[in-house]
């Protein structure tokens, strides 16, 4: 009767070990990732327009600059840090990374994310800045106002104001407006996809795990409120019909939309992969051009600490396609 015991206790204990379907695990030190591949991973490998890149277990990051590095370097043309709006609680200012040479230069317009928080600096997108800036493209590096000091309609207001900044400045900074594009990651790729559809000159974007479609969420939980999309949010606001419209980028795209480039990993439980998959889809239905690169068992912003040289690379050569520099 005692064997009978331990064995049982053990058998309980194996049971509550194992992972339920929808569960998720957390990687160490990292975002949650998916214990069950996403329902729509057949219909993924069958599109034309979505690649799947096998999972790595080591990756060698060599393009990245360390964290030392980092805080010391500038563009091969400079680095730039002019206040672009004044405002009680702190001046929002931007960054632009320059090329060397003569310009004009085409620029990306990088919005940093973190959950729609404001950052002190625009850090977030630096090395990929500085990475472009070496082959000829410009970056801005911007900061917006956030959840602290506002919602959503004061930041997505700051990000265009930034942008408009760099129109009016363009020939100082000796940037192209004929060659512009919006890049951003998870919050800032919510907010980017926005601005890539309200940017007359908007011609290309790279999104890094963003928020597209509030209308459908997913299995992602970036966004939702107590666990339902209808709900308010202190951020976003009472999310009504109307709304979805004004917070989705999916649901306002412009014609013809930006030339698009997707990066997702396959075990985000944060956004779901779909929300590339399905913008990629509806700008595609639009007669745009759009592709997803999807990172299989990648959680949510791998991009920042893993598959840094595979991602950076994609969307170099995005970027360079579009601008006509390849």
């Amino acid at each position: 009767m005692w064997n009978f015991k331990v064995l049982l206790s053990c058998l309980i204990v194996i049971c509550t070990m194992v992972p339920t379907f929808g569960e998720e695990k957390k990687k160490k030190g990292g975002p949650t990732m998916a214990t069950e591949p996403h329902p729509n991973e057949a219909n993924w490998k069958t599109l034309d327009f979505v690649k799947i890149v096998p999972f790595a277990e080591k990756n060698v990051d060599s393009l990245r600059p360390s964290n030392e590095e980092l805080d010391a370097a500038f563009a091969p043309g400079g680095t730039l840090k002019p206040v672009f709006k004044k405002l009680e609680g702190g001046d929002l200012f931007l960054e632009v990374d320059l090329p060397k040479g003569k310009g004009p230069f085409p620029a990306v317009v990088y919005i940093h994310g973190g959950g729609w928080k404001a950052a002190a600096e625009p850090k977030q997108f630096k090395p990929q800045s500085l990475h472009m800036a070496q082959r000829g493209v410009a970056g801005v590096r911007i900061l917006y106002r956030g959840s602290k000091r506002g919602g959503f309609d004061e930041t997505m207001e700051d990000v265009l104001d930034a942008i408009d900044f760099v129109r009016k400045n363009a020939e100082k900074y000796k940037i192209d407006m004929t060659r512009i594009a919006l890049a951003g990651g998870s919050a800032g790729g919510h907010l980017s996809g926005i601005a890539a559809q309200q940017t007359p000159e908007c011609i290309a974007y790279v999104g890094f795990n963003g928020l597209y479609n509030v209308r459908n969420i997913g299995w992602g939980k970036f966004g939702k409120s107590g666990g339902k999309i209808g709900a308010e949010t202190v951020f976003l606001g009472k999310i009504t019909a109307e709304r979805q419209v004004e917070i989705s980028a999916q649901l306002q795209m412009k014609s013809p939309p930006p030339n698009s480039l997707f990066l997702h990993g396959t075990a985000d439980t944060t956004i779901d992969p779909d929300q590339s998959v399905e913008f990629a889809r509806a700008i595609i239905e639009k007669g745009g051009k759009a592709r997803v690169v999807l990172y299989e068992d990648e959680v949510h912003a791998f991009f920042n600490t893993k598959r840094y040289d595979e991602t950076v690379k994609e969307m170099e050569r995005h970027l360079l396609a579009v601008f006509k520099m390849d």
